[in-house]
């Protein structure tokens, strides 16, 4: 039915492809109707040819509204989950000015976190100093199973999520306005808030998070609210991080 009041907008130029079409049919009555005539032969192929013409415009009309239609839809089902946009790895530009401008809270998920250490850990201390801010970091527990499965798939060391998570807490010690804790499950998703700007995106099988895809979500919309409500919960599984020496 949507379809159908798509086509409803064009009915001036469904109207005049009708009316040519009419004409077509009458030249073509014409021609049938006085077959000694002349130019009953012309009055023929000028009305085939315009009926046939008509029938054209109406299917690249028909081609045009399906093709808009279903567009329309699509867009419709992104704009109300509040997918921003789709990028094809972890590692984006836009984390920078993002950093740059943090204010208020931040949380983050997953298995090591090396290149957001890496790259924001120093400007990450610093904004910590300012009232208001707040930070809360959530990683797979570097010594369960889970850990250990996901280094053995990405061709990691063992020892690799232990001594990243080791680095991680021993940078932050005596920071205020930040808490780590680890999980003891697996993690399905990255995830990245920085103040009202969310990333997302899965865990694949023996490939590097950094070269994986990643979703920005807007705020206000459902997609958004339910990666929140699941940091949520699987912050409040897990416990305060502590390494065993």
């Amino acid at each position: 039915m949507g379809v159908f009041r798509y086509v409803s907008k064009y009915r001036l130029y469904l109207a005049i492809d009708a009316v040519i079409m009419l004409f077509g049919y009458l030249l073509i009555q014409q021609g049938f109707s006085n077959p000694e005539d002349k130019y009953s032969a012309v009055y023929l192929a000028i009305g085939t040819s315009m009926i046939a013409a008509g029938i054209v415009a109406i299917l690249e009309l028909w081609k045009e509204v399906s093709a808009a239609h279903v567009l329309a839809r699509l867009r419709n089902v992104i704009n109300e989950a509040g997918i921003e946009w789709v990028y094809r790895k972890r590692d984006i530009d836009k984390y920078d000015d993002l950093m740059a401008g943090l204010n208020g809270s931040l949380d983050i998920a997953g298995y090591s976190l090396g290149g957001f250490f890496d790259s924001y850990s120093e400007i990450l201390k610093q904004k910590l100093k300012f009232e208001g801010v707040r930070a809360r970091v959530l990683l797979v527990d570097p010594c369960s199973e889970f850990a250990k499965s996901r280094a053995r798939v990405e061709g990691k060391g063992s020892c690799f999520f232990h001594e990243r998570a080791r680095g991680f807490l021993s940078y932050f010690e005596n920071v205020d306005n930040i808490e780590i804790r680890f999980l003891d499950d697996q993690l399905t998703t990255m995830y990245f808030r920085i103040d009202k700007k969310l990333f997302v995106g899965p865990h694949m099988h023996a490939k590097q998070s950094k070269a994986t895809l990643t979703f920005e979500l807007n705020e206000g919309h459902w997609l958004h609210e339910e990666y929140v409500r699941e940091f949520e919960r699987l912050w409040g599984a897990a416990k305060i991080a502590k390494l065993d020496s």
